[in-house]
């Protein structure tokens, strides 16, 4: 995945991977959300800011930052980004607008979802 980060960037986004992973939301957001401030297109750090909002349970943050994700449509995301959405949404109880997220997800599981 390319991001435009300098060295001392590359270790905050690492540090907070390990964050996300340990399921330490809170600190995964605060470092990725300080690198969003100078880079704040970036489709990485928005991907993974609004899964680290959706593992917490606030699918309103998810969305927004998983939308700023697929705004960049070569995001290596892309997919992820659109099936995210989708179950954030169905989550939100908005099935008719989480089912063209879905579609688009292209993920393994969404013609059983869709049933």
């Amino acid at each position: 995945m390319i991001t435009v980060m300098g060295t001392s960037d590359d270790y905050l986004f690492d540090h907070a991977m390990i964050d996300y992973k340990t399921k330490k939301y809170d600190s995964a957001i605060n470092a990725w959300t300080k690198l969003l401030i100078t880079n704040p297109g970036n489709d990485t750090l928005n991907y993974f800011i609004g899964s680290a909002y959706l593992a917490r349970g606030e699918t309103a943050k998810a969305i927004d930052h998983f939308q700023k994700t697929i705004e960049k449509t070569d995001s290596y995301f892309l997919k992820e980004a659109y099936w995210y959405i989708g179950l954030a949404l169905l989550k939100e109880k908005k099935i008719d607008e989480a089912i063209p997220f879905i579609e688009r997800s292209e993920h393994e599981n969404k013609e059983v979802l869709l049933m």
